[in-house]
């Protein structure tokens, strides 16, 4: 019980780290008089962190020890973030982001390694249950941070989340785990081979496109609902929170279906349906039908992160730490140039286009499934 609790808090930590950014925006712009475009280079220095942390740890990755390497992360994005409430300031902040994305992938990519390696023949199915726990974080952590900020002062936010740093780290070194088999490999496919591993670029890419779909979605279907249905910015925003509750629960219910079904399968099922909702969503006129295309969306979208990643892990033993450090890198990618990119489509477009976005991403999803599904095996 103790190892299942400790490790929810990891993943319940970097579902709160994730959504903290987006609401401290307002505080940053107010507190230092900073233009949008300049408060918004938190988000680039996080993807910047990200990024370069996880092509380091699918380089040298095998080096490490996936408990150290939590461990290592836990510090990484903890002492800054005591610093940067000690000394507020914007540009503090943005180290802080840089640190954060550093350490999320170091954090992020030793919990994967450790819960399939505590799970193996079950992997996908226990992290889909852990990554629901993520989505619960990040739906708390909005909540978290107007309400500290609106109480106390921004720099609060950073105070609570070095204590959470703190307090996960002293439990997480009293776990027992079985010795890391780093070296030993049924599979023998070298680090520095997997990036020319097809089978292995597939699922990278796979990450690369949801998490570019996911950010498309938390980053313009406010402005696609204001002006689809001149709604105003609160029923936008619960719709969008309708979306990440059924991501949140979605998980849940996808651990329950892989006791039935190959991830694989459920992958390629939930990608063409993922395309006919995104389809749905750009012929629909209706608002409330329209919310409930978008919460089916999330349900369907829940089961990509987990089952993408545990099927990595599953075919890439002893790889366990680059494979987590890669996907992680993708995720990355995907983050920045998802909303990015679909941003300069919509300038030489519309925003209507955004459902069409979807719709071709989802498209080229289901593609990639199929091939995958061709050359790995089922289970």
């Amino acid at each position: 019980m103790l190892k299942l609790n400790v490790l929810t808090l990891g993943y319940f930590m970097l579902g709160l780290i994730v959504a903290i950014f987006g609401p401290l925006i307002p505080w940053f712009v107010a507190d230092f008089s900073l233009a949008l475009s300049v408060a918004g280079r938190v988000f680039l220095f996080v993807g910047i962190g990200r990024i370069l942390t996880s092509v380091y740890l699918g380089i040298a990755g095998g080096r490490f020890v996936d408990q150290k390497i939590v461990n290592l992360g836990t510090w990484v994005m903890g002492i800054p973030c005591l610093i940067t409430f000690l000394v507020p300031s914007f540009s503090l902040a943005l180290i802080t982001a840089f640190f954060w994305g550093a350490g999320f992938s170091f954090v992020e990519s030793g919990l994967n390694s450790l819960v399939a390696r505590l799970n193996q023949g079950n992997s996908g199915s226990a992290l889909n249950k852990m990554q629901m726990f993520f989505g619960i974080g990040a739906l708390s952590g909005p909540l978290l941070t107007s309400s500290l900020s609106s109480v106390f002062h921004w720099r609060f936010v950073y105070l609570a989340i070095f204590l959470l740093f703190m307090v996960f780290r002293l439990w997480f070194k009293t776990l027992t785990l079985p010795a890391f088999e780093g070296t030993k490999q049924s599979k023998p496919v070298a680090r520095n081979n997997l990036l020319a591993n097809h089978v292995f670029i597939l699922l990278a890419t796979l990450i690369l496109l949801y998490l570019g779909m996911e950010t498309i979605v938390g980053g313009w279907l406010n402005t696609y609902w204001n002006v689809r249905f001149a709604g105003n910015e609160m029923i936008a925003t619960i719709v969008l929170t309708g979306f990440w509750v059924a991501l949140t629960f979605g998980r849940l219910v996808s651990s329950w279906l892989l006791q039935y079904i190959s991830r694989q399968n459920l992958l390629q099922i939930m990608s063409g349906l993922l395309a006919v909702f995104f389809g749905l969503l750009h012929i629909s006129s209706v608002p409330v039908i329209s919310g409930v295309i978008i919460t089916i969306i999330g349900l369907l979208a829940a089961t990509v992160i987990p089952s993408v990643t545990s099927l990595a892990l599953d075919n890439f033993p002893g790889q366990a730490v680059p494979v987590s450090g890669y996907l992680s890198a993708a995720a990355g990618i995907g983050m920045m140039l998802g909303p990015w990119g679909s941003g300069l489509i919509m300038d030489f477009t519309s925003v209507m286009a955004f459902p069409f976005l979807g719709l071709l991403i989802a498209l080229g999803f289901s593609l990639i499934v199929f091939k995958v599904r061709r050359q790995m095996p089922t289970r």
